[in-house]
């Protein structure tokens, strides 16, 4: 605990003796957070999803309609978001059913809800204009597909749970050992 004669010098010198660093239960110490992950830097690609992304879907339909013409590519966007909400409410509601479904026979309806975002996902990526969102939603929106994309996340979807507060699985808990007995309830007239 900390004490007010101590300083916060004396921590940092505890922190930084291992024999004195504090340990985690296993008698390991403690290794200090300040490691840097090794991930993207998140920065960049907001920058090309904002900026450089809507460019090159911008640039594709400036080429589509110099291929096929003004108007024919003008058709081509309303009918993408056109065919985008009417998938977003067919699939939709059939998705919902099937939740229903497995919900009726008291199953979890992973599956499905995970489907559902798909299908959302999807359906706004048709009513973006561009082709290669265009190519993207519908790819979401084709059932076989959609199912194996929420098939291959289910599979590496790792749920952790922690305990909270003091049990028999959390670290420092106590078992309390008993017996126990069934006491019938009257029936009240």
């Amino acid at each position: 605990m900390y004490r007010r004669s101590q300083s916060p010098d004396y921590f940092s010198r505890v922190l930084e003796n291992p024999a004195t660093r504090p340990n985690d239960g296993m008698g390991h110490p403690q290794r200090r957070q300040c490691r840097r992950k090794r991930f993207m830097r998140p920065f960049p690609l907001f920058v090309f999803l904002l900026l450089g992304f809507p460019l090159i879907e911008l640039y594709l339909l400036i080429e589509l309609g110099t291929l096929i013409g003004a108007l024919p590519t003008v058709a081509l966007v309303v009918g993408t978001a056109l065919l985008g909400a009417y998938l977003l409410r067919y699939q939709g509601l059939n998705n919902y059913r099937r939740m229903q479904q497995s919900l009726a026979r008291g199953e979890v309806p992973a599956q499905e809800m995970i489907e559902g975002v798909v299908i959302l996902l999807g359906a706004v990526l048709l009513l973006i204009p561009g082709p290669i969102t265009d190519v993207l939603g519908v790819l979401c929106l084709i059932p076989p597909l959609r199912r194996r994309i929420v098939a291959f996340w289910l599979r590496r979807l790792v749920v952790e749970v922690r305990m909270s507060g003091r049990g028999p699985g959390a670290p420092g808990g106590r078992v309390i050992e008993g017996d126990s007995r069934d006491i019938p309830h009257d029936r009240e007239s």
